[in-house]
């Protein structure tokens, strides 16, 4: 089973309210984003200044993807393991996108697996992961709330951090 690591931007937290902006994915190591059509007719103003919203131009029209781009990406996201520094906030915004569940029931929380792999009780936040596993001497994408970013972050942190499991079990 295939999986794929995912990251969404929003309007805000609430999935029921609030909308993806941005989508980013990681699919055997090559990554890409589309930006969404949304509205701001309901927004969190601190959503909108984490993911750097505006500077970002993410509310630009023409950067907007179409209907076969969100239809692409569900057909990728089809049966694989759904992968993130925080699935289930974007498991539960995709699901909604979507109009239920296409990937495998079972989500990989990479921020839980790395925190884990250091010896944490509870997963820590990504850029506190970022410092601690750069500091080991990884190299890691820099999470930034870019959705294309925090994807490739996820990414290079559940490689890192099963190769770093595998030298501590090496020695």
């Amino acid at each position: 089973m295939s999986v794929v690591y995912v990251d969404i931007e929003s309007t805000g937290l609430d999935p029921n309210v609030h909308e993806i902006t941005e989508i980013g994915w990681v699919i055997d190591g090559v990554s890409d984003s589309i930006v969404l059509p949304h509205t701001l007719a309901t927004f969190e103003q601190a959503a909108l200044d984490v993911s750097q919203y505006h500077s970002r131009e993410l509310w630009d029209m023409g950067r907007w993807c179409m209907p076969e781009d969100i239809r692409d990406l569900r057909e990728k996201l089809q049966g694989v393991t759904l992968a993130g520094c925080n699935p289930h906030f974007d498991a539960t915004f995709l699901k909604r996108l979507f109009g239920g569940e296409v990937w495998h029931y079972r989500l990989l929380d990479v921020a839980a697996y790395a925190a884990a792999v250091l010896g944490e009780p509870v997963p820590l936040g990504a850029l506190a992961l970022y410092e601690r596993f750069t500091e080991l001497g990884w190299h890691l994408t820099k999470p930034d709330h870019s959705a294309q970013r925090d994807a490739l972050f996820a990414h290079d942190l559940h490689h890192a951090s099963m190769a770093h499991l595998s030298q501590m079990q090496a020695k």
